[in-house]
């Protein structure tokens, strides 16, 4: 194949790339294997369901308070070395579960504690490590990377509790969060050996906190071709995301016809299709995802995604629900990829790491809140009528956009291809440069 039909393979050919994203697939795996010794400790301790949700609330609260901040903070310090600090900071807590696992020291009220202690530091670490990728390599190279980047999350979705099941079984818990430690470890070498083609624009710290978060959701705001692209996301977030949070219902309704008989391993299987669609998704994002269509992308899959849900809430046969799912997994990740190139490589980079942390609330809230609007619609009319305007609503929300997307798209001002995304022309506004 060549370059430009296998992105991933001209990428690991450089050396920034290479480092980055192996180490970081390795660290995200550890990352899936603790969260299932998380899960696994709660049980084993307290035997409660509601445990459970207090420790992914645990895990997940935090990014919804902090990463507007969070965002500040990586435009106004250098995001690697913020990036550096927070994965040391992660392999210290995941030290401390594992030998508190160990020398069983662990209760859920300590369990609680380094939960919600690594929550707090990924909330700060993710939009500039996000936004980091951009440092790393030229503007032609941002949508492979990005691609391999969600390529290897959804791997490790995968990876990550199949090992972490047998680790507990044959070594014990302490072994999932030893992985977590080791794997945390060798990102943050990797990110110290790590030096950046570019240098990071900085924000001013002259104003304050607050006015700097109210700042870069103006510009987001002021911005036609960002605000339409995270108006599309938005949608394609509450709808297609949010039904994956609903997936035990569906598991419910169509067991028979999958022929299973326990609807937990129906579940499975829903969630399974979903993650061989994401993979599938990044792999074709490399190649399907370029700036000069990047609204356009955004658009169709958050239609794409949208048609899906409406299919699904009036499908009672096993096969539609599963062809289904599989789309919306895959639209997921495409449509992500392209909102991501966008953002990092049409915007300010002044604002990179604000622009970043929208993009974060919206992936990690917006999918809640959509589950729970359908889930409440769901009791008052029905499943299929929840599901239908849902997906109708973004549907018609992404067409209205992808019939406008050329006028939109013109918008986006972009870098040249070999030029690095940190340097635009001009400030990425939208307005032409200056003489």
């Amino acid at each position: 194949m060549t370059k430009r039909s296998w992105p991933m393979l001209a990428l690991l050919r450089q050396r920034n790339p290479a480092l980055y994203l192996s180490a970081h697939t390795i660290a995200t795996i550890g990352i899936w294997t603790s969260k299932l010794g998380v899960a696994w400790a709660t049980w084993e301790l307290s035997g409660s369901p509601w445990w459970l949700g207090v420790m992914a609330w645990a895990d997940l609260f935090p990014y919804l308070v902090i990463t507007p901040f969070a965002g500040v903070l990586a435009d106004r310090f250098d995001r690697l070395v913020v990036t550096r600090i927070a994965q040391v900071a992660i392999t210290i807590i995941a030290a401390t579960l594992a030998i508190c696992a160990l020398y069983d020291m662990l209760t859920l009220s300590l369990l609680l504690a380094l939960t919600l202690a690594g929550g707090i530091v990924g909330a700060f670490e993710q939009p500039a490590r996000l936004a980091l990728i951009v440092s790393l390599v030229k503007n032609r190279d941002v949508p492979a990377a990005i691609g391999f980047n969600s390529l290897t999350f959804n791997l490790a979705r995968i990876l990550g509790p199949m090992l972490a099941g047998p680790l507990i079984v044959v070594f014990g818990l302490w072994s999932v969060f030893a992985v977590k430690v080791a794997a945390s470890a060798l990102f943050v070498v990797a990110l110290v050996m790590i030096r950046p083609v570019t240098v990071q624009p900085r924000a001013s710290r002259a104003s304050s906190v607050v006015a700097e978060i109210i700042d870069g959701v103006t510009y987001l705001y002021r911005q036609p071709g960002l605000s339409a692209v995270l108006l599309v996301f938005l949608a394609f977030c509450l709808s297609g995301r949010g039904i994956i949070e609903l997936l035990p219902a569906l598991s419910d309704r169509i067991v028979g016809s999958l022929g299973i008989a326990d609807s937990v391993i129906a579940l499975s299987v829903l969630t399974s299709v979903i993650g061989v669609g994401a993979i599938l998704g990044s792999v074709a994002s490399t190649m399907l995802v370029r700036q000069e269509a990047s609204f356009g992308i955004v658009a169709a899959t958050g239609f794409v995604s949208g048609l899906a849900v409406v299919i699904i809430g009036f499908a009672h046969q096993s096969i539609v629900v599963l062809a289904g799912l599989m789309l919306i997994g895959a639209a997921t990740v495409v449509g992500g990829v392209a909102v991501q190139v966008t953002l990092q490589l049409a915007g300010d980079p002044n604002r990179r790491g604000r622009t970043t942390s929208v993009y974060s609330l919206f992936v990690r809230g917006a999918p809640g809140i959509g589950a729970l609007i359908i889930g409440a619609a769901s009791e008052l009319i029905s499943v299929e009528l929840a599901f239908a305007f849902a997906g109708a609503a973004a549907a018609l929300i992404s067409l209205r956009y992808w019939l406008r997307r050329s006028a939109i798209q013109a918008t986006l001002v972009f870098a040249s291809d070999d030029q690095p995304a940190d340097r635009q022309d001009g400030d990425g506004t939208g307005a032409a440069p200056k003489a």
